[in-house]
């Protein structure tokens, strides 16, 4: 599949699956920007969110962007969780962090009857 963003780039979308047990979706990303720079993850997040239409921004995850050599061609992954909760529970604590935005949530280091000790 492939999408237009403005002018400058267009997002393709190589392989898409659904992760029901993860409650996400999956899917690689090919973005095309021949002539200009690497464009953003916000640019880039914002076009998902119009193309699959989830509820919150924070629930697309992109990660794994690699340029290739010679630019215009940038390849990279991204998660789209169903819901806020899910993205909770299943992500990782430091895509948390990213995501939280200065509001550092403090994570215990051992389990409670670990520290008892």
């Amino acid at each position: 599949m492939s999408y237009k963003g403005d002018e400058t780039y267009t997002l393709q979308i190589s392989t898409l699956s659904t992760n029901k047990l993860l409650q996400r979706r999956e899917m690689s990303l090919e973005i095309l920007h021949i002539g200009v720079g690497t464009i953003p993850k916000a640019k880039i997040q914002r076009r998902l969110k119009e193309i699959f239409t989830p509820d919150d921004l924070n629930q697309i995850v992109l990660f794994g962007f690699t340029s290739d050599f010679g630019g215009g061609v940038t390849r990279g992954n991204a998660f789209i969780y169903d819901s806020l909760d899910a993205f909770i529970l299943f992500e990782a604590r430091y895509n948390l962090a990213k995501v939280s935005k200065g509001c550092k949530k403090e994570f215990q280091k051992k389990a409670p009857w670990k520290s008892e000790k």
